[in-house]
């Protein structure tokens, strides 16, 4: 697959910077010469950090070049010094991340006593001679910009070429973000432009933002953050801060304003310090930051409640007219509660008792099953605990934000019998759904320790430790007043160090290593283990001494939140990476080769991993439109109740009644290792790894004094990952039940191959030789640019670059690629319900003595086993056998101008070009051609009768119904024919009349409408699903096969 990137002129007056990748330390380089052009060997070339006193000497050779291969990032003092001639400085060399600079001297004849200062610009534009294409954010002007959240990331946006994650049409799974040369990326989830930790412009001393790299050393990207942390000096300085955003200081919301109520609070405080200073002058330093943040906000929230005559299952409504709220076009309330007669209405205000009713003085029951409240304790309990309704309005949905102004359809929210409770609801630390939100509750604390042996070694190292805790909607915030909040926790980690050693005037060496680790956490209100989920959990109801989970159907979320499978989750992500880079200066060239080794690493669990929580099954009231297995009776047939008036009074009696529709444990029963013959009610904990490795090499050739030449090539290994426990599920062979090779495409009926199989594959699996997918050896990508001081214009005034280069990135999507892909397969999880029981036909309530709780784990099926044919609604995911890695062509040519001191005119050409890039695809697409699907569709649609419907309907009631009707009955293909069934039919004449014939097929395929079993006219069949090329038949009886055969290409 490949996709052409976005080129186009990028016009700014931001400052430009080239990128090394890995190192975070600059290089700078010339030549000396003297006044003819002639070149100087042996002159004495000093760097001198002005900020830390630290000197390194280098000296020119017999070609007149000079190299700094590694220099602490700062502001330096650099001379060049030879017995005979003047001393030549440049002042003020801001040496910024990952740099390279070059500064040519010209030396005039004259004694030493002698010199020549020249204060060059701050941040050496002009003078730096990578082709990489991007910009640099030094520290002034991270001091100076103003930023709301104080996260120095929101900066990138700025940055031209980019939008959003998108680095010059990269996609987001294609950056890198470093901090001191480590990648601080999540490690799970695919966020883009985001890390791990809290990034403060107070720990940050400049960042680089790379969007169109030429350099072999830059890569795991073609979009580069790459940011340097401050270190301490010769002088000690610190600062206070101390940041409040308020509400007092915002105007009021229109929503607010039309409910007649004040601004939502907020109110959110960043506080701080920061120390750098020397611990042995002139040898080591140290910097040490903390920032704290707490945030809270307050919002009015309205909350689903029930009304007072509801509560006691009195259903009120207007005869012959749909039950409407105050915001409704035809209201049956006004905004006090009281009701209003519609216009339309056939009769006076109506209640009735959803139990029963009076029949000559006996009371009976609409539904014989549902005859009486709710015995278990449950209900009333809830009902004691619901506030009084104060909106007739609106309702928010569950989890819904903190002020929002939602006209609700009437079945939920219809002001008669359901109403809102609006309430100000306090939040503590509001995070995003994957831990990348800036207004979370904060504890940070970061450190940095330089020290210089002596003039031939230097160490670093640098760390930060964070806590986090916050709420956020996805774990569940409490729609009514005393509820109990889900809760995120979090305690991301990063750990850099550093060695430099001038191993001889020609050569360093550069030892990195690094640990970046996420903690993250997110537990529902009943899942939390403090006290708050001790309360929680002490709310729940209980049966035969376990708890569980009640799922109303009209008060989805109430005193309790966070039933949503993804509501509790967690994960920790450690990255190890240690790197080796040597430098060495000959002649004109300047090499570099480095190598590289990361080992990463993601351990993850939905639901909960404690395994005495997660027995808690989820017991569902679900909606009457769901079609229970024991549905509502009586109730239709109430005189002037009509459209969803029917809906919310069923519900309000399944709700009352505690009706169960379900019993299912939110993640299933599961198996954790290869060996295990069961499924057990455990926690389906996955720990994916990778390892990767990459090596480099590149020569910046100093072919004139105005000419660099950047030549390189770089090699990335990406390894297959594989699961701690051996449970990467993957399916076993090419083709399925439908053939044995090609020839059995496109063949309706062809039955000559056997059922697909699900097998377990990589480390510790019972296959520890078959890979997830094969490795990928050929990952080289070259590098080449040039950077050209213009002899027009004035000496070093006007510089041209140009660059090209590829990079590869097959780094692992832990959750999207891993744990949501082999993860999920069929045959490591099973959904056990009251279907799978054999109870779907049962009725049970909250407080049958024989309801399935605790759940009984499955005897019936055996992890892996063969799929049922007449199950295809399962989905079954993997990769390409022969997937390789995606890479990015880089093109770019720059044109840059300074126009005067701190201002420079730059015009610049990006191109951008995708190989391989990977995509998802459906391989299950349905035939339609071979079978006559499509000739009979488009009959039917055209309003004619189908043989082919009539053969396959035959004998079937598609539209069952207490009343005679069009399209009702037995399909004979003589007082009724398949296509006037279909036509009738609530989801098939959908697709007729868009001509979906795609979703037409499948829908005959998998739904059990046809005859209330999927798959029943499609006998022997399997779902086809690999990497590659896959068959499956669909064969009714005998005579009228659908074959479905697709393909993935990369």
């Amino acid at each position: 697959m490949k996709r052409l990137g976005a080129a186009g002129f990028l016009f700014s007056f931001a400052v430009f910077s080239s990128a090394l990748a890995q190192t975070t330390n600059a290089t700078l380089g010339g030549t000396v010469s003297d006044s003819t052009g002639a070149l100087i060997p042996g002159v004495t070339v000093t760097a001198t950090n002005t900020q830390t006193g630290i000197v390194s000497t280098s000296i020119t050779n017999e070609t007149g070049a000079y190299n700094f291969p590694s220099l602490q990032t700062g502001v330096y003092k650099v001379s060049a010094e030879l017995t005979g001639f003047q001393t030549h400085t440049y002042n003020d060399v801001t040496l910024g991340v990952s740099q390279q600079v070059r500064l040519n001297f010209t030396l005039q004849v004259g004694s030493q006593a002698q010199s020549i200062e020249v204060s060059v610009q701050a941040d050496t534009l002009i003078a730096t001679t990578s082709a990489s294409v991007g910009v640099v954010l030094p520290e002034y002007r991270i001091r100076d910009l103003p930023l709301a959240t104080r996260n120095i990331l929101d900066l990138i946006a700025a940055a031209p070429g980019v939008q959003g994650s998108n680095f010059a049409g990269g996609r987001s799974t294609q950056l890198n973000t470093t901090r001191d040369g480590i990648p601080v990326s999540d490690g799970r989830y695919d966020i883009g432009a985001a890390t791990t930790t809290y990034v403060s412009p107070d720990l940050v001393d400049e960042v680089r933002i790379i969007v169109a790299p030429a350099d072999a050393e830059t890569g795991r990207g073609s979009g580069q953050i790459q940011m340097s942390t401050r270190s301490g000096t010769n002088e000690v300085h610190g600062s206070l801060f101390w940041t409040n955003r308020n509400s007092k200081l915002d105007a009021n919301s229109w929503s607010n304003n039309f409910q007649g109520v004040g601004k939502d609070y907020y109110n959110g405080n960043q506080f701080g310090g920061r120390v750098g200073g020397p611990i042995i002058k002139n040898k080591t330093f140290f910097f040490f930051l903390f920032d704290g943040q707490r945030y809270v906000t307050k919002g009015y929230y309205t909350g689903a409640v029930l009304t007072e005559q509801a509560r006691q299952g009195i259903f009120r409504y207007f005869p012959g007219v749909q039950n409407g709220n105050a915001l409704a076009n035809n209201p049956t309330v006004d905004r006090s509660g009281n009701p209003v007669t519609p216009a339309g209405a056939t009769g006076p205000l109506t209640s009735i008792n959803v139990f029963g009713r009076d029949v000559n003085g006996v009371f009976t029951p609409w539904d014989s099953n549902r005859a009486a409240l709710d015995t278990s304790g449950w209900i009333k309990t809830l009902i004691s605990r619901m506030p009084l309704p104060n909106d007739f309005t609106t309702c928010s949905s569950a989890g819904g934000t903190a002020s929002s102004l939602v006209v609700t359809t009437p079945a939920i929210c219809d002001g008669l019998n359901v109403a809102g409770h609006r309430w100000l609801r306090r939040v503590e630390g509001l995070d995003s759904t994957n831990g990348d939100g800036n207004n979370t509750d904060r504890n940070q604390y970061n450190i940095r320790i330089d020290h210089n042996f002596n003039s031939k070694h230097k160490a670093s190292f640098s760390g930060t430790w964070e806590r986090d805790w916050a709420m956020t909607t996805q774990a569940g915030i409490a729609s009514w007043p005393d509820g109990f909040n889900g809760i995120v926790r979090r305690a991301p980690r990063v750990i850099t160090g550093s060695f430099v050693s001038t191993l001889s005037p020609t050569i360093v060496n550069e030892f990195r290593f690094g640990t970046r680790k996420n903690w993250n956490f997110s537990w529902a209100s009943f899942l939390r283990p403090d006290a708050v989920g001790d309360r929680a959990r002490a709310a729940l109801p209980t049966h035969n001494g376990i708890s569980f989970i009640p799922q109303q159907a009209i008060l989805t979320d109430n005193i309790i939140s966070g039933f949503g499978g993804p509501a509790t989750r967690g994960q920790t992500s450690p990255l190890f990476t240690y790197n080796d880079s040597l430098s060495w200066t000959k002649a004109k060239h300047a090499f570099k080769t480095g190598f590289e080794a990361r080992f990463t690493s993601s351990r993850g669990w939905n639901g909960t991993d404690n395994p005495k929580w997660y027995v808690y099954p989820s017991v569902v009231v679900a909606s009457s439109t769901v079609n229970p297995s024991v549905p509502v009776t009586g109730i239709a047939t109430i005189p002037g109740l009509m459209g969803t008036n029917v809906v919310t009074a069923q519900n309000l009696l399944l709700d009352l009644s505690g009706s169960v529709s379900s019993v299912t444990l939110s993640n299933g029963f599961n198996v954790n290792r290869p060996d295990e013959q069961t499924f057990s009610a455990l926690p389906r904990i996955k720990d994916f790894h990778q390892n990767e490795w990459a090596a480099f090499i590149k020569d910046d050739w100093k072919i004139y004094p105005s000419l660099t030449l950047n030549l390189g090539v770089r090699y990335d290994f990406y390894g297959v990952p594989w699961e701690s426990n051996g449970m990467n599920a993957t399916p076993a062979g090419l083709f399925g039940i439908s053939g044995t090779s090609m020839n059995d495409l496109w063949l309706p009926g062809r039955i000559a191959g056997q059922p697909t199989l699900l097998q377990l594959v990589g480390k510790h699996s019972n296959h520890p030789d078959t890979l997830l997918y094969h490795n990928d050896w050929n990952n080289i990508g070259p590098a080449i640019g040039l950077g050209w001081s213009l002899p027009w214009g004035g000496k070093d005034k006007t510089v041209l670059r140009a660059g090209y280069g590829i990079n590869y990135q097959g780094a692992a999507s832990f959750n999207a690629w891993l744990n949501l892909f082999t993860g999920n397969n069929p045959g490591l999880t099973y959904a056990q319900s009251l279907t799978t029981l054999g109870l779907g036909a049962r009725f049970f309530n909250f407080s049958s003595p024989d309801l399935p709780v605790p759940l009984p784990a499955p005897t019936n099926v055996k992890p892996l086993a063969q799929e049922p044919f007449d199950v295809r609604t399962n989905a079954l995911l993997g990769f390409d056998d022969h997937r390789v890695n995606p890479y990015i062509q880089n093109f770019n040519v720059e044109i840059q101008r300074e126009l005067a001191r701190n201002l420079t005119l730059e015009a610049r050409y990006i191109g951008s070009k995708g190989t391989h890039l990977y995509g998802g695809m459906s391989i299950n697409d349905v035939n339609i051609f071979e079978n006559g699907i499509l000739r009979a569709f488009n009959i039917t649609r055209a309003g004619g009768d189908s043989l082919l419907f009539d053969q396959m309907l035959n004998g079937i009631t598609l539209n069952p119904g207490t009343n005679a009707g069009l399209g009702q009955g037995v399909v004979d293909g003589r007082t009724l024919t398949g296509s006037a069934a279909l036509r009738a039919n609530t989801i098939f004449k959908t697709f007729l009349a868009n001509g979906n014939v795609g979703q037409f097929a499948s829908a005959l395929n998998t739904s059990p409408t046809v005859t209330g079993k999927r798959a029943d006219c499609f006998q022997e069949t399997d779902f086809p699903t690999t990497s590659s090329w896959r068959t499956r038949s669909m064969r009714p009886p005998s005579w009228v096969p659908i074959q479905a055969v697709q393909r993935i290409t990369r």
